[in-house]
């Protein structure tokens, strides 16, 4: 079995990704979840996801976002991440098998166009200047938590870890 997570922030091209992926695969036995905070988001939660998985032959496994993105968006949303960094780590040696975390980002020179598309996509596009700004400077702070944490998972130097960063490029196609 082969884990595959997607992480990022919003509207950087996971679910568009995803798609892809299961063209890609579409003759393989796979299983999508995607993530919300709805789900429990805990240790156990995924270890039964991966335990289930391994028991009824997935080949991929792909999370739309999850377990990093709990540490993003857990502090923000519930004033607490369900699930911690060892967990993560224990979770990713103990599932023994090949793990591609891939983390969409934005440039921060893209950082305008991304956010202009963002607005219009959720019709936030009424935001007054001083909201946009703030919205804006906060999607740019959950982009650099998402690095950071993965920086933190790649100083664990995990043999059966890749990590690939694939860039949010606008519609323009800079």
């Amino acid at each position: 079995m082969e884990i595959k997570i997607l992480e990022g922030i919003d509207h950087t091209g996971k679910t568009t990704h995803i798609d892809e992926l299961k063209q890609l695969y579409k003759d393989k036995l796979i299983e999508i979840i995607h993530v919300t905070g709805e789900h429990p988001n805990t240790y156990d939660w995924y270890s039964q996801i991966i335990n289930y998985a391994k028991y009824n032959n997935i080949e991929y496994l792909i999370f739309d976002r999850g377990m990093i993105g709990e540490l993003v968006y857990g502090p923000i949303y519930r004033n607490k991440s369900r699930l911690n960094m060892d967990q993560i780590i224990k979770l990713f040696n103990e599932c023994n098998c090949h793990i591609d975390i891939i983390i969409r980002y934005v440039n921060k020179n893209d950082f305008n166009e991304y956010y202009d598309l963002l607005s219009k996509r959720d019709k936030h596009g009424i935001e007054d200047e001083f909201t946009k700004s703030k919205n804006k400077v906060r999607k740019y702070q959950e982009q650099c938590i998402f690095k950071h944490l993965i920086n933190e998972i790649e100083s664990y130097k995990l043999p059966n870890v890749n990590i690939n960063s694939l860039k949010f490029i606008p519609k323009g196609g800079k």
